[in-house]
């Protein structure tokens, strides 16, 4: 019986690569969620959660996965359709043009991000913590996608 829960164990591990033991999943329905979440679980939050603008009723179904070991963080959120024109901010066009790792496709897949989806992304810089966040705006599908991933 020990053999087998072992074997089960590490078929586990091998499928899944280990990401639900690296990784830590936070959920949020809405902004009063995100706006009672931890001071834990805000230190995880990209820049955009932290500031003044008040999304209130705009944002929705907030998923924020975080690395605690290698500090990455990605995740992604529904948006209203008047969300995107109401946060004036910078948007370029996506040409599929981001160099990342497969390791960090693989992740960002798992959440549903697919390059064919995406039309715009934004980026912001985190200067204490010497990173840039990467937004990624489906707006088919009214979602943005978000990552603190290096480009290579």
């Amino acid at each position: 019986m020990l053999k087998i829960l072992k074997y089960i164990i590490i078929c586990l591990l091998y499928f899944t690569g280990c990401y639900n033991i690296e990784y830590v999943k936070n959920e949020y329905m809405d902004w009063e969620s995100i706006l009672n979440a931890t001071e834990s679980q805000k230190g995880w939050f990209p820049p955009f959660f932290k500031t003044d603008l008040s999304f209130e009723n705009s944002i929705f179904n907030i998923e924020i996965i975080n690395n605690p070991s290698s500090m990455r963080t990605f995740g992604k959120f529904n948006y209203s359709d008047n969300f995107i024109n109401e946060i004036q901010l910078e948007n370029h066009l996506y040409l599929n043009d981001f160099e990342i790792s497969n390791y960090e496709k693989r992740l960002m897949k798992r959440i549903g991000f697919r390059n064919d989806n995406i039309k715009y992304y934004f980026t912001e810089d985190q200067i204490q913590y010497n990173r840039t966040w990467y937004y990624f705006i489906d707006i088919n599908n009214n979602i943005i996608y978000f990552c603190n991933f290096i480009r290579m």
